[in-house]
């Protein structure tokens, strides 16, 4: 049996009834997503791999999922596996930090814009070590 959690994710209307989430369900492959998807005019759960054994990276990823479709783009199960870049993750990030109101987050997204975008926003999260700080 598989362990399920409930994904969460923003409001996305659809006129009526609860917004789609998506479900995170852990596998042999590593995290997968369960999304809600309109297809020729019925609802399918399609089954999208993330690519991850991280729950929290699931979650973004999931995330990211469902406000592409209630922006009414539609994402593949292939490019549900992409690879999480630190700009991807920095951006959200430091937007919270933001909306928050927190004192220091103009300064921190300039520092980020200046001096860690340029070096290391286009790599993976994982791929990112203390000798690129150093550098």
């Amino acid at each position: 049996m598989s362990d399920e959690k409930k994904g969460a994710a923003g409001p996305a209307p659809r006129g009526r009834g609860r917004p789609r989430k998506g479900t995170l369900v852990w596998t042999k492959q590593g995290w997968c997503a369960r999304v809600p998807t309109l297809i020729d005019g019925e609802v399918v759960r399609e089954w999208h791999v993330l690519g991850t054994d991280d729950e929290r990276v699931a979650e973004r990823k999931l995330v990211r999922i469902v406000a592409k479709q209630a922006d009414g783009e539609t994402v593949k199960p292939a490019e549900s596996k992409a690879i999480e870049t630190v700009d991807a993750y920095a951006v959200p990030w430091l937007d919270a930090r933001d909306a928050r109101g927190l004192p220091t987050a103009k300064n921190e997204r300039r520092y980020y814009l200046r001096v860690w975008r340029p070096a290391v926003g286009h790599l993976a999260l994982d791929a990112v070590k203390a000798s690129h700080s150093r550098a």
